[in-house]
């Protein structure tokens, strides 16, 4: 038995030093482990681009839609004010509708015309919408008084495709 305990003791230490050896002479990675790592690294980078490229697109997006949205609020306040202190409406007339309103206020005639997706207030001097956003329907209906309702001025617009619903100014 001694023998045989021997020859596998030697046996032992000569795979041992023999693959201390070989793992000494094989420093780095192999073709496989790199090409792995490689499209790991490639999948990993497509994955962050794109999800850049979605924040930046949803971020452009988002800051469209404000700009839409403070256009038709500032445009709604505008001709407000004008209403707020009309003495008579010239344009359209009573029970008429049309693309312009005209008003006479103390201050003299204030006029809102659209024109080339645009609303200007006093002819084509003053645009009342920023050049980022486009209308593409402005519209005007002078509603007459009846018995228990007053005169009224409705209005409709569309920036940029989308419907700003329709609002109804009554006058006294």
């Amino acid at each position: 038995m001694t023998i045989c305990r021997y020859v596998a003791h030697n046996v032992y230490i000569h795979m041992f030093v023999h693959l201390k050896k070989t793992t000494s002479q094989n420093k780095g990675f192999t073709l496989i482990e790199t090409l792995l790592y490689i499209v790991l690294f490639s999948f990993i980078m497509t994955s962050g681009i794109y999800a850049a490229y979605q924040l930046i697109d949803s971020s452009h997006d988002l800051a469209n839609k404000t700009t839409a949205e403070a256009d038709a609020d500032f445009l709604l306040r505008k001709i407000d004010w004008a209403l707020n202190g009309y003495t008579s409406i010239v344009q359209p007339t009573e029970g008429n509708s049309g693309s312009q309103l005209s008003i006479n206020t103390p201050n003299g005639l204030q006029d809102f015309t659209f024109a080339n997706g645009v609303v200007y207030l006093n002819g084509n001097t003053q645009p009342l919408t920023s050049d980022r956003v486009t209308i593409s329907s402005f519209f005007v209906h002078h509603i007459a008084p009846t018995a228990g309702a007053p005169r009224a001025v409705e209005l409709s617009f569309m920036i940029d495709g989308k419907q700003f619903g329709t609002t109804t100014r009554y006058l006294r």
